[in-house]
């Protein structure tokens, strides 16, 4: 090749070859030719040297092949085999040639040989292959364009003829046949506006441009489809020929976004009438929160636009005053999954003050990232009628609490009353001038009265779970029996007892006395619900309660083993309205004199009490059962209290007792039966007074003291500080309260003894011998009360 040829890239050797040899760079122009090659062309190097572009010198079927089918079979193999072409001479014709290349670099330049056929059979059959080829190729193209809804189309500048591709028919609804005209391409669109744009978008790229743009058309059928509309220039000898495009059918993209934008649009209606705001966030590995959507209702709440949030999520907290901080952006900095829920209180730009709940779930969208939806709603309202509600429940449950003092101030108002008149009576006719057997009968049932009273004040604090019991373990078996023994003496003929207990023991830990008076108590309900007889049935038996089962019972009943101790009558039964109230103190249905009312209260008190239950079951005309469930408890040696024997007269004589009780009358009482019965007694109306009397006489051998009195120093106070003295000193209780809360006190040991008011004169003579006779049995043990002068010795105290 010759040097005016103007390349070295084509060796000099293969200038004059006898077949045209040709360089095509990545853009399509023509980089270098050999003589030959632009001999076939009839072009001089000066108008062919990068102003051809090789397209432009090959026959239009040529060209549609050598672009779709052979560029990129060399792009992927870097070669192309023995190709049959035409090359297009202006003026004379057509060569046929055979071309073979390759690629000579990466950036995508590419050199080609072509030689002249001179066997026509040979390039016959090359062209068939190729023709099949091309065939295949369009076949291919057109499944193409069918599977994306992409037409082609073309315009020759030159001729002004539009071609259309099938898939450019189907998409107006047109049988394939002639193509349409450019104008009457444009009257497709269904707006003027994307006619417009369609023509000049044609102008455009008749000057080399691209362009695209999206429109809507309308087919002969009156489909409207949504279409995306692209073109280009295609140039051929240094100028543009042709503009080549598509139209691709978004049809289906298109109302699938309208039906997004819908859903968003309904959505964002939604959540911006809602009494509250809608939040999405995300947070990050570090915790950081990042809001990203809140719709419109958090202006309501907060007084910040959505977008102020989403550039600045502090502001979920920085609208607090105060020490009334939201807490909420700190929540959602410590949220993990799955939900999320919580009550905030906040106060907005304008000094509201709110309460909100959030409601949501949260999700892991990568391994160190979370995303949270969440709904926060107005609550105020309810939170305000919540606190409304509260207070309301409050007041009734006042209002309840004065109504059930005021049942059990009037219930113990009317038996005190009568009580009271008993003993009053009975006291004014010994003033009398009566023989002394009746005054010995008034007094009989004086002291009866107050037994009475004195049992009324132990139903009611055994009602209220006050009484201190006194359990032991025992067999209920054995209890039964006794009751039942000398209490079914006192019940009619027409009533007849039946015992159906086990035959092993039923032990029970309890206040046995106690247990006593509940069976007393329900045997005399059960006579009195059969005035015309009937049979009475009492059954013992174990049962095993588990968790449900407890739980239905009662709230703080535990698990486990208990006795269980029925009483079953067959008489009226008790109507469905009384069941809830049968517990109620003073609830009864006797008539007057035949009740207070307190021996079921009682009964419910002392079982709660001793870790038990109490229920019922009954229907109208078929009876009641009660049944007692006591916690089963193991059998023990030595349950059985001993006998104590009152001091004879030289043991009392030689005992003084200090006597503390503020109440002068039961003072003077208590030292008239104690100087009778021989002791030595000192009293005192304090404990100020007590502990200054001790101090100037220390010599007693018991102190008996009430435990709640004025003045600063309480008995449970004046026997602590006396047993930092004298860790010895045998102290008996006194107290009107019988409450086990009392004997918790600081200063009241375990093992004191106490009495509960009203005394009687056996029990109180009875503990004092048992404390002496305890006082006397560690005498030996015990360190000297006293030094060589008589002064009280001062032992190690104990420890506070």
């Amino acid at each position: 090749m010759s040097s005016e040829v103007g390349s070295d890239t084509v060796p000099d050797l293969a200038a004059n070859a006898p077949c045209g040899l040709v360089q095509i760079r990545h853009d399509g122009l023509i980089s270098a030719a050999n003589a030959e090659f632009l001999h076939w062309i009839g072009t001089a190097p000066e108008n062919a040297i990068g102003i051809l572009k090789f397209m432009d010198v090959l026959s239009p079927g040529a060209q549609i092949f050598f672009e779709m089918h052979l560029m990129p079979r060399l792009k992927i193999s870097h070669r192309l085999e023995e190709t049959a072409f035409h090359i297009q001479r202006p003026g004379t014709g057509r060569w046929d040639v055979l071309m073979t290349g390759r690629v000579l670099d990466d950036v995508g330049n590419i050199a080609l040989a072509l030689v002249p056929s001179g066997n026509r059979r040979r390039f016959e059959r090359i062209q068939s292959g190729m023709r099949d080829a091309a065939e295949q190729e369009v076949n291919w193209l057109r499944q193409v364009e069918s599977l994306g809804h992409v037409g082609a189309w073309s315009y020759s500048l030159e001729s002004g003829v539009m071609e259309w591709s099938d898939q450019m028919f189907a998409l107006h609804d047109l049988p394939v046949g002639e193509s349409p005209g450019v104008e009457t391409a444009a009257h497709f669109f269904a707006a003027d506006q994307m006619r417009n744009a369609w023509r000049a978008g044609l102008r455009a790229a008749e000057n080399g441009a691209h362009f695209e743009f999206e429109a809507r058309i309308i087919s002969v059928l009156d489909r409207i489809r949504h279409v995306r509309v692209k073109g280009q220039a295609e140039w051929k000898f240094g100028r543009v020929r042709r503009v080549v495009g598509i139209f691709q059918d978004i049809s289906e993209q298109r109302q699938a976004e309208e039906e997004r934008d819908l859903v968003k649009s309904r959505a964002l209606s939604v959540t911006d009438n809602l009494p509250g705001a809608v939040m999405s966030f995300e947070k990050g590995a570090g915790g950081a929160v990042a809001v990203t959507f809140v719709s419109a209702g958090c202006e309501t709440l907060w007084g910040y636009r959505p977008e102020d949030i989403c550039r600045n999520p502090a502001l979920l907290d920085g609208t607090t005053r105060g020490e009334d901080p939201v807490g909420l952006l700190a929540a959602l900095e410590l949220v993990s999954e799955p939900r999320l829920q919580g009550r905030f209180r906040i106060i907005s730009l304008d000094g509201t003050a709110r309460w909100i709940e959030m409601k949501g779930t949260v999700s892991r969208v990568q391994s160190d990232r979370l995303r949270g939806d969440c709904v926060l709603i107005d609550v105020t309202r309810e939170v305000s009628a919540e606190v409304e509600l509260a207070s309301m429940a409050q007041i009734a449950q006042q209002a309840q609490k004065h109504d059930s003092l005021g049942k059990l101030t009037g219930g113990v108002a009317h038996d005190f009353n009568n009580l009271l008149s008993i003993v009053s009576g009975n006291l004014e006719l010994l003033k009398e001038e009566i023989s002394p057997e009746e005054k010995l009968s008034c007094i009989d049932v004086a002291l009866d009265a107050v037994q009475r009273g004195a049992g009324l004040t132990q139903s009611m604090l055994a009602f209220a779970r006050r009484t201190r019991l006194e359990p032991s373990i025992f067999d209920i078996n054995d209890l039964v029996r006794k009751t039942a023994s000398w209490a079914g003496r006192t019940l009619p003929a027409t009533i007849n007892i039946a015992l159906e207990l086990t035959e092993e023991p039923q032990m029970v830990k309890a206040d046995s006395n106690l247990v006593a008076s509940a069976l007393l108590n329900l045997l005399i309900n059960a006579r009195d619900a059969m005035p015309e007889g009937g049979q009475l049935r009492i059954m013992s038996k174990t049962k095993k309660i588990s968790y449900p089962k407890a739980a239905e019972l009662a709230g703080d009943l535990s698990v486990g083993n208990y006795t269980v101790l029925s009483v079953m009558d067959s008489g009226e039964g008790i109507p469905d309205r009384n069941l809830p109230k049968i517990f109620e103190p003073f609830f009864s249905t006797k008539p007057p004199g035949r009740g207070s009312g307190l021996g079921l209260s009682m009964i419910h008190g002392f079982m709660k009490q001793s870790g038990g239950i109490v229920t019922v079951q009954s229907k109208l005309g078929s009876g009641t059962t009660f049944q007692l469930l006591f916690p089963t408890a193991e059998a023990q040696a030595g349950t059985e209290k001993p006998l104590i024997l009152s001091e004879n007269e030289s043991e009392r004589k030689s005992a003084r007792i200090l006597i503390v009780e503020d109440e002068a009358d039961v003072l003077t009482v208590l030292q008239k039966l104690l100087n009778a019965a021989g002791y030595a007694t000192i009293a005192a109306r304090s404990g100020d007074e007590a502990l200054a009397i001790h101090t100037q006489d220390p010599n007693f051998d018991l102190l008996l003291t009430d435990i709640v009195m004025p003045g600063k120093v309480q008995g449970n106070d004046l026997a602590l500080l006396l047993r930092r003295i004298r860790p010895d000193l045998p102290v008996i209780f006194m107290t009107g309260y019988a409450s086990s809360v009392v004997f918790e006190m600081q200063g009241v040991l375990p093992s004191d003894n106490w009495l509960v008011k009203p005394i009687l004169r056996h029990d109180l003579l009875d503990v004092i011998a048992r404390v002496r006779q305890d006082d006397r049995d560690s005498l030996s043990t015990r360190p000297s009360r006293t030094q060589s002068d008589g002064t009280l010795k001062q032992t190690d105290r104990f420890p506070n």
